[in-house]
């Protein structure tokens, strides 16, 4: 009896559990269709970046002191530009490391996506024909500024121009002015970029007086690196280039494109009465009373200029053949060519005034304005307007007489 009693109660108690995990299936099987939205994880949605660019940063040189000015300024400027176009922006000092790491450091650096690498000067002008031209090395488009490249490199390479014969135009047109006796001088480097600035500054010596004489004066960057024998050397020049002046009247103003280098001659001129404009970069600390302006490339405009003109110039489109790498097929690689190949050569881009890129500016103090004639500051704002309109021809290698 005792036995059929035990029986009949585990018959009851697996009838009342198999009832009860129905009922549970059934309340977790009418839960299941609600579904809450679960929390979004934060940056689980980024947007990966439709490019990258590369700053390969020139290294710290006495002879080029305005990099101290241009790397300061750009890489400022890259962070905010690059960001809003969803570019992915990074830089890196080669300089740092021994040559012979270059290339594969680079080859690490370089993704994948859409990559341009940017520097400024010859630094790195070898090493960029180098890549564009090895095997190994992914497909990226490579951008120089002031500096020489040969004309028959890859079309991987863009050389990016400065218009620097608007900025040395409105200098000659404000020297033209302020000269007293229509001899004026421009000082500048033995490089491209300046032989522009001497075109466009002496049109602009003659757009406002026809009989006046431009004395070019050249130096190597090595001469201007004593700052100590800097004024001194510069006052030879000067003197040279009145002795060769068949009126024997001396320079009263003078264009010196040095960049910091020339600053002790430019802080002697005041005592000679005479006048001058500098450039590249903002005269260092105050403003020298001789100053009448400068003339800037602002490289803190330059990666919103990269930005608006990204599509029209082609900055990432590759334009020669890839290959890809045997087994990974998302990695496209370049086939060696032998240089000046069936590329198709250096690809151009000039900036100039009209882009922000070039620029002048003023003495801040209005007692060192006052003394300017009254049609100076008119003079160059109504060519600044015509040459941001195009509607001056301004040349970029000399006019022959």
């Amino acid at each position: 009896m005792y036995v059929r009693r035990f029986a009949a109660s585990i018959a009851v108690a697996s009838v009342l559990a198999l009832l009860l995990l129905g009922a549970c299936n059934r309340t977790e099987t009418a839960e299941e269709p609600r579904n809450e939205p679960q929390e979004s994880v934060p940056g689980a949605q980024l947007q990966r970046p439709k490019a990258l660019f590369l700053f390969v940063v020139p290294p710290p040189d006495p002879k080029y002191p305005e990099r101290e000015v241009f790397t300061p300024a750009f890489s400022k400027a890259a962070e905010d530009a690059f960001a809003a176009a969803n570019w992915e922006y990074r830089e890196i000092r080669l300089y740092e490391k021994p040559t012979t790491e270059w290339i594969p450091l680079m080859r690490k650096e370089i993704d994948s996506y859409p990559t341009v690498v940017f520097s400024y000067h010859d630094t790195y002008s070898y090493l960029f024909v180098r890549l564009s031209e090895t095997v190994g090395v992914r497909s990226a488009n490579y951008v120089l500024a002031l500096s020489s490249i040969p004309p028959e490199a890859s079309s991987q390479i863009f050389r990016l121009d400065f218009r620097m014969e608007e900025l040395g135009f409105i200098g000659g047109v404000a020297l033209a002015h302020m000269s007293r006796t229509g001899h004026i001088a421009v000082l500048s480097f033995e490089e491209e970029w300046c032989d522009r600035f001497v075109a466009g500054f002496t049109q602009g010596v003659r757009e406002i007086r026809a009989g006046a004489r431009v004395a070019d004066l050249r130096v190597s960057r090595m001469e201007l690196v004593d700052t100590r024998e800097t004024a001194d050397f510069i006052w030879g020049l000067v003197g040279e280039a009145k002795s060769r002046s068949s009126s024997g009247l001396g320079v009263d103003a003078i264009a010196v494109l040095a960049s910091g280098s020339a600053d002790p001659f430019i802080s002697s001129l005041m005592p000679a009465r005479i006048d001058a404009i500098s450039g590249i970069t903002p005269p260092h600390g105050e403003w020298c009373r001789a100053l009448v302006l400068a003339v800037l490339i602002d490289f803190g405009r330059l990666p919103l200029f990269f930005v608006e003109n990204a599509d029209n110039v082609g900055l990432f489109k590759i334009d020669v053949p890839v290959r890809l790498r045997e087994g990974a097929e998302d990695s496209p690689y370049m086939p060696k060519t032998g240089r000046g190949g069936s590329l198709g050569g250096v690809k151009v881009i000039t900036a100039g005034m009209r882009e922000g890129v070039l620029r002048v500016a003023w003495p801040p103090e209005e007692s060192v304005r006052s003394r300017f004639p009254d049609e100076v500051e008119s003079d160059i704002a109504y060519y600044e307007r015509a040459i941001e309109a195009g509607e001056v021809p301004i040349y970029s290698e000399p006019i022959r007489e």
